[in-house]
Order: structure tokens, then C-alpha cells, then sequence
């Protein structure tokens, strides 16, 4: 038995009498996408390092090599420096015979293959913070046309945003990239790991970096942090010491609505939790 999605066209000023059925919705997913892309494209130049004439010579006398991708977010210089690229996580690749996770050889590869294309030759933009706790150079990294990869493997969905005050250089950038690869189920938004999480139910196997949505119920200070509680009983932690990153009163003005929030989900006393380092790492959302 077939259906006819077909509607009268005969006074739809919207209809050119040729995309009739299913064929309409095909050409509006086709132009809906062809918008996607043209978004995304804009958000990922506005990342990109500045190439004018001028610039361009100056990036040429910049340019170190690359001997070798370690994995998706992590190179290693002819010079013996290993560089963490700032302000993405891509999936891990396995190590000490514990299997890939989901997409990370792809993730990996791919950088490996663009770097080859561009003679495995990069510009290092340091940001606040020029080591993490593994003493690996943190950099922003750039192809010597301005390509930032860290926007390439998010827009490629090969990567999620990862936020680590005080290295918050084109972190907007970053999340606005983010946010349409997901939009477009792009790499890892199309896999179960990665989807949004109800705080009010999580998994049992939730631990690791996540995005959630919930309702809050209330906000308490205490232990040196602003403990925001939701409903379900998981808590959001904002420690005294991150507190410079937020403007005053923030939290009062979260109280009984509904936020989507990022980091890295942890269970202590029985209870979930998730630090939040930066103000961008919780939004509201109009969900009911």
C-alpha cells in the first residue's frame, strides 16, 4: 500500500508544480543542507589566522613541521615538541590493547591526510596557557593558509569543543562550528555516545565527557563553590577559583530553568556531577 504525500498545488504560491509527493521535501532537505553548509563554511573562515599579502610572509617564516600525528588532537614537531591542539577532543585512539573509541582512527587520519596535503607544515598560535599537566605545548594550529584545525575537525564532526580556561581564544567560533555539525548529524553527532543526555536519567556508564540538558532546582554555596543542584539529584560544580570567569549574580538568574551544560561527567559520593569551568559551558534553552 503506498501513501500520496501530495497536496493541491494549484493556489500554493510555494509550489512550482514540479515537486509534488515526497520530491518537495526532498528539495527543501537539499536546500535546508546547501544553508547548513554555507553557515558552517562562514563560522569555520572566522577562525581562520589572518592571511593578507603582508601576513602571508610573516606566516611563511613561522612555519615549524610536523613529524607525526598522534591523534586527532595531538601532533608531534620535527623539533621534539608534542603540541595538544587547543580548544577540541576528538575520540581516543585505544592504548594498552583497549579498543578505539568510536571514529577515532577516522578523526586521526584525517588530520594525518590534510597535513600531508599541506607538506606537514603548521603555524603555532599560543594562547594564556602554554603547557597542560602532561607538560605537551598547548597552540592553536594553523595551515599556512590560515586553516585552523581545530575548526576543520569540528566542522568535519571529528571533534567536540573542548573548554579549558584561560585558553578561550575563538571559543565561540569553536561552539558555533560545533553546534552545526550536530545540527547536521555530522561524525560523532550521529553516534549514541554523543548524544544529549537527560540529567534526570543518565546511564549507568556515563562517566566521560558529555553534553546534558535539565531543569535546575536550586543553587547552593558551599566547600568553596557554587554547587548548582537539578532535578534528579545531579549537581553542576563551579568552583571559587573559576568564579572571575562569570559575571556577578550569574546563578540566581538560573533558578528553575531549563540549561543544556558541557564537561566531564564524575560520580562522588553516590552523586553525578560536572565541573563547569566557563561561563560558555552552560547555556538556557527554552525546553519545557
Amino acid at each position: 500500500m503506498s501513501t500520496n504525500f501530495a497536496k493541491n498545488t494549484a493556489n500554493n504560491p510555494l509550489s512550482d508544480g514540479a515537486f509534488t509527493g515526497i520530491r518537495y521535501p526532498l528539495k527543501f532537505a537539499l536546500v535546508l543542507s546547501c544553508l547548513l553548509l554555507s553557515r558552517s563554511a562562514l563560522a569555520s573562515s572566522a577562525c581562520a589566522l589572518e592571511t593578507t599579502e603582508q601576513t602571508h610572509k610573516t606566516h611563511q617564516t613561522n612555519l615549524v613541521r610536523v613529524q607525526r600525528v598522534v591523534d586527532g588532537d595531538t601532533i608531534w614537531l620535527t623539533d621534539g615538541r608534542k603540541v595538544r591542539i587547543i580548544g577540541i577532543d576528538t575520540p581516543e585512539l585505544g592504548h594498552q590493547k583497549a579498543p578505539d573509541e568510536p571514529l577515532a582512527r577516522k578523526a586521526s587520519t584525517a588530520l594525518r591526510d590534510l597535513l600531508e596535503q599541506a607538506g606537514n607544515q603548521v603555524i603555532l598560535r599560543a594562547d594564556i596557557e602554554a603547557k597542560d599537566r602532561y607538560q605537551r605545548d598547548l597552540a592553536h594550529v594553523y595551515l599556512s593558509d590560515g586553516t585552523n584545525l581545530s575548526a576543520w575537525q569540528l566542522q568535519a564532526g571529528h571533534a567536540s569543543v573542548m573548554l579549558i580556561p584561560p585558553n578561550t581564544r575563538n571559543l565561540d567560533c569553536y561552539l558555533d562550528i560545533e553546534q552545526l555539525a550536530r545540527q547536521q548529524r555530522a561524525g560523532i553527532w550521529a553516534l549514541p555516545q554523543h548524544k544529549i543526555l537527560d540529567a534526570a536519567s543518565l546511564p549507568d556508564d556515563s562517566h566521560g565527557f558529555h553534553i546534558i540538558h535539565a531543569k535546575i532546582e536550586r543553587i547552593s554555596y558551599g566547600g568553596g563553590a557554587t554547587w548548582i543542584n537539578l532535578v534528579g539529584g545531579m549537581s553542576l560544580q563551579v568552583r571559587d577559583s573559576d568564579g572571575h570567569y562569570f559575571d556577578p549574580g550569574w546563578a540566581q538568574k538560573l533558578r528553575g530553568v531549563n540549561i543544556e551544560a558541557r564537561g566531564f561527567i564524575y560520580r562522588s559520593r553516590g552523586q553525578w556531577r560536572m565541573r563547569l569551568r566557563h561561563p560558555l559551558s552552560i547555556k538556557t534553552t527554552n525546553a519545557r
